[in-house]
């Protein structure tokens, strides 16, 4: 079922649909990947995508309570010597200073900073390109994931992490982690799947269950429910879709045909 592709066509009864690996950036290359499973999107009744980012300021206002909620602060946590070497390090590797940010816990800010290592000049990310392009088709826009699901994950991870051996970790390694993300992106490119997979679980380690596994789930059974009415087109970060709880596996337990697409 795994192969150097990121598109794949999931087939129920008569009805036929696609299943799309993204990832949550946009540069150059990535538009072309992008442009190049457009007639696939055009192809189907409908469009999924895994989160509705329209309203932004509420998500944020939401997870700045939870934050609020966990008293997390790391001028308290690392006090005097050790609070400027770390707050040179983040600022050196990354340019964000962590006195402006003081009470975002550390799994918050490291995600934000691993997003900030991909950034590119196009603000857009690959989903919200192809939202654009299904909307400019006609194309009826839902989504795999809630606000409130996606919410509740990150209240577990918040609450399930020791933040600060969590950031230490990282602080020690972040060289290493700034190779690794970009690594991601070359395998992203390359469309190669498993790799971005065993890269991804490996970095969320113990929250792999939380942080894939569960969503996997609640993603596989969402789309299954829009498949089963329509045609649809979703799209979803790519480390989704493998292994044995990947979204791939799941929807073939549920009666789908599963066939990797060349879209090139």
């Amino acid at each position: 079922m795994i192969d150097r592709t990121l598109l794949y066509q999931c087939s129920k009864h008569d009805t036929v649909s696609y299943l799309f690996g993204t990832i949550h950036i946009m540069d150059e290359d990535i538009m072309a990947i992008a442009d190049a499973v457009i007639p696939y999107v055009k192809k189907c009744d409908a469009f999924a995508m895994e989160l509705d980012m329209t309203d932004g300021a509420a998500i944020s206002a939401k997870m700045f309570e939870l934050n609020r909620q966990l008293n997390w602060s790391y001028r308290l946590e690392f006090t005097g010597k050790k609070y400027d070497k770390v707050r040179n390090i983040i600022f050196k590797s990354f340019g964000i200073d962590i006195s402006s940010i003081d009470s975002v816990p550390p799994m918050h800010l490291i995600q934000f900073l691993q997003a900030q290592v991909l950034a590119k000049d196009d603000t857009r990310s690959l989903d919200e390109y192809l939202k654009m392009k299904a909307s400019s088709f006609d194309i009826e826009a839902f989504y795999l994931e809630s606000i409130e699901e996606q919410l509740n994950t990150y209240k577990a991870l918040v609450e399930g992490t020791n933040h600060r051996r969590a950031f230490k970790q990282f602080v020690s390694k972040v060289s290493s982690s700034r190779k690794n993300i970009e690594s991601l992106l070359k395998a992203y490119k390359k469309m190669n799947i498993k790799a971005l997979y065993l890269s991804t679980k490996k970095s969320v380690g113990k929250h792999k269950g939380l942080l894939i596994y569960k969503r996997n789930k609640i993603m596989a059974n969402r789309f299954d429910e829009l498949a089963t009415s329509s045609s649809l087109f979703a799209g979803v970060g790519a480390a989704h879709l493998p292994g044995k709880h990947g979204m791939l596996r799941i929807l073939k337990r549920k009666g789908y045909r599963i066939k990797p697409v060349r879209f090139e």
